[in-house]
């Protein structure tokens, strides 16, 4: 599954305010920042055959919302899936909000005829689908846009949520790609002008492909992500990255989403195929610096990669630290021919053509950085210390072929060795 957003509200960071900033488990980044929600465990409906385990956003007033940003990841698609697990709050009146990007879709729940209704607009106009659903209970809600259908399922087309995914209403009135975002928002609860539902939401996700009954029902029986039941003791954490294979064209990612015990977790595959029996070891972490690096052991040498937030900076020769093997330490070398801004972790760097070189604003004690002029034509090299002095002034020039610098970072200052 091609997966653009996840919420599932387990691992979330407060900020100076006190509301949570709401992590998104796809790896892509989507942020959201909520207003007066709150995050509690999940309280398992009695009699539930397949409870749903972590945390809950509680949205308890019109106003509480989670705002994702500006969301373009349903932009012009001919598939698309969005999956929620939620509870209505029989204390709401009126039709209330619970998800929408405005001129893209819309969901919401009519607390006066007890139906959540659905609609996304697409080329030729807006389809809409709707189905009765009690409140104060859970339910696991799916709307697939595929093969110019819209089709709306739900756990149960019962009174009460049976598990079994259902598809209980389709508009096949409409054709064509999903309409763009353009600058409008994604919101959770209230958009901004439009009341916003009183509900529990245990996760939320939007997917840039379809989803059959199957699916659906994958998705119902692996709440919060597919359960690991490891042998040995794990020291992963909500928001790991994990991979298998990294270094071939067969690798494989996840997300840890919820960690239970210290045998028993669970993940949402980002990128590949997850069987059983994989050897997974963590090689990032996609939010927090204190987590995101790891050892690479090859055949030939170890290697300390830093900052790797995605799939993408898995084995990236920019995240790349340093190497041992055999000779020593290899420290990592790039090659420069225009402005450039140096990160923690570069160290050498070979200047090709004349530029400025400009240090990191946030100076690393005791970090080196070893910059050459290597221009052969002739030129100069400017090395800036971004608002920091290197030795008593604000930059230094390298004006011949083959000067060099050897810089530290220290206290408050740059100095060359």
């Amino acid at each position: 599954m091609a997966l653009e957003l996840l919420y599932n509200f387990n691992n979330n960071i407060d900020v100076t305010d006190g509301t949570p900033t709401i992590q998104d488990y796809s790896i892509n980044g989507n942020t959201g920042a909520s207003t007066s929600i709150t995050i509690q465990d999940n309280v398992i409906d009695a009699g539930d055959p397949i409870p749903a385990v972590g945390k809950d956003a509680v949205f308890s007033a019109n106003t509480d919302l989670i705002n994702a940003g500006n969301f373009t990841g349903l932009d012009g698609l001919i598939l698309a899936a969005i999956h929620l697990r939620t509870k209505i709050n029989s204390a709401g009146s009126g039709t209330l909000k619970i998800a929408s990007i405005s001129g893209v879709f819309d969901i919401e729940y009519n607390h006066a005829t007890k139906t959540i209704n659905a609609s996304l607009v697409v080329a030729s106009g807006t389809a809409s689908v709707s189905f009765a659903m009690v409140e104060d209970n859970y339910f696991d809600i799916g709307l697939t846009w595929a093969s110019n259908v819209l089709t709306l399922y739900l756990t149960s087309a019962g009174s009460s949520p049976q598990n079994t995914a259902t598809a209980v209403d389709t508009d096949s009135g409409q054709t064509g790609a999903i309409a763009a975002a353009g600058a409008n928002v994604l919101y959770l609860g209230y958009d901004g002008s439009n009341n916003g539902a009183l509900m529990a939401l245990n996760e939320f996700k939007i997917l840039s492909n379809s989803l059959t009954a199957l699916n659906v029902q994958a998705l119902i029986d692996q709440r919060n992500g597919v359960t690991v039941n490891a042998s040995l003791k794990h020291a992963l954490n909500e928001g790991d990255l994990i991979g298998s294979n990294i270094a071939l064209a067969s690798a494989s990612f996840a997300v840890v989403t919820y960690v239970s015990t210290e045998y028993i977790y669970k993940l949402q595959p980002v990128s590949g195929e997850i069987n059983q029996g994989v050897n997974m070891s963590k090689v990032g972490h996609i939010w927090d610096q204190d987590e995101d690096d790891f050892l690479y052991f090859s055949e030939s040498e170890i290697c300390f990669f830093d900052s790797v937030n995605t799939v993408a900076e898995v084995l990236n020769a920019a995240n790349k630290v340093l190497c041992i093997n055999k000779g020593g330490v290899k420290n990592p070398f790039v090659v420069k021919s225009a402005n450039y801004t140096a990160t923690v972790n570069d160290h050498t760097i070979e200047v090709t053509a004349a530029c400025t070189i400009t240090l990191p604003s946030t100076i690393e004690l005791a970090k080196d950085f070893l910059i050459i002029n290597n221009i052969s034509g002739g030129g100069t090299v400017t090395i800036s210390g971004n608002g920091n002095n290197i030795n008593s002034t604000t930059d230094i020039k390298l004006l011949s072929r083959f000067d060099s610098a050897q810089i530290k970072g220290l206290t408050s200052v740059y100095v060359v060795k």
